[in-house]
């Protein structure tokens, strides 16, 4: 019956540098950032607080008309 389920969302997020992800990849060892800097079509890293934004976004009565939807939160690379 229409309006009987709630709404599924999800988020595609892409790598966001945390102190344990860092930690755990040796990001610095590697040089991530050197790597991607000219790729990433973002000037600068995505952070869990943008990432908390979208979800609560989503969970907001502000999404009401969306419907199963995975925002891709990864800074453009989808569009590679």
């Amino acid at each position: 019956m229409p309006g009987t389920c709630g709404s599924c969302h999800s988020t595609g997020s892409a790598y966001i540098p945390t102190p344990l992800t860092t930690n755990m990849m040796n990001i610095d060892e590697f040089g991530m950032s050197d790597a991607t800097r000219g790729v990433n079509m973002m000037p600068k890293a995505g952070t869990t607080q943008e990432i908390a934004n979208i979800a609560l976004f989503l969970a907001s009565d502000d999404s009401t008309y969306l419907s199963g939807v995975t925002l891709a939160a990864d800074f453009g690379w989808s569009a590679y």
